[in-house]
């Protein structure tokens, strides 16, 4: 016992323990390469940026659907035939 900490060693730790800990170990290296990912930088240009237009209409002010006067965007879930 240090400061009220139980120290776990090897010797004294239990299999759940030390499941317990790889768990957390790999999850912590798991979620620092998702980071690592996402921190990249995209460095491939999109096509408008160089000058490829698609379609024949300008894009809406946020350029999405949604900018498209009556259009309503949304979801549902079908449930079809026996679960």
């Amino acid at each position: 016992m240090l400061g009220g900490i139980r120290l776990l060693t090897l010797s004294n730790m239990g299999v759940n323990d030390m499941m317990r800990q790889l768990m957390f170990v790999a999850s912590m290296i798991f979620f620092m390469g998702g980071v690592a990912v996402i921190a990249q930088e995209n460095t491939r240009p999109r096509a408008r940026e160089i000058g490829i237009e698609v379609g024949i209409l300008p894009t809406g002010p946020l350029n999405a659907i949604t900018d498209v006067e009556g259009v309503k965007v949304g979801h549902k879930t079908l449930w079809r035939g026996d679960t």
